[in-house]
């Protein structure tokens, strides 16, 4: 099998698993939830002062994470204090991204593993 069919296959049967799971079968990790609420808090108080946004949150149980993005058009961390606030937050993340969007801006994303378990 070629990389492509290995690709096509694998996203049939993760799909078929993700159809089989409710949402209602899962509930919060409360550690967990609070690391991602202190990534939310971070992102969403430097957005406000850089002219940022951070995206609705995307929080699907039977997908056990949480998901964060935001958008700047200059993403700045101005002293020490910030840069080790920023340091501590994103190492509860188990995806971090920084890419550049189709109109001049910085989206950071961030995935938190965990922030739902079964029950």
């Amino acid at each position: 099998m070629n990389d492509e069919g290995y690709a096509r296959a694998f996203g049939r049967a993760y799909s078929l698993l993700m159809s089989l799971q409710k949402d209602e079968d899962f509930e919060v990790d409360e550690k967990q939830a609070r690391r991602f609420g202190e990534i939310v808090e971070f992102f969403s108080k430097t957005a406000n002062k850089l002219g940022g946004t951070v995206v609705p949150v995307r929080l699907v149980p039977h997908t056990q994470r949480g998901d964060l993005e935001a958008f700047f058009e200059v993403f700045s961390l101005n002293g020490q204090d910030k840069v080790e606030e920023f340091c501590r937050v994103i190492k509860h993340a188990s995806a971090f991204g920084i890419e550049p969007t189709a109109d001049g801006k910085v989206c950071i994303s961030l995935t938190v593993p965990n922030v739902f378990r079964r029950k």
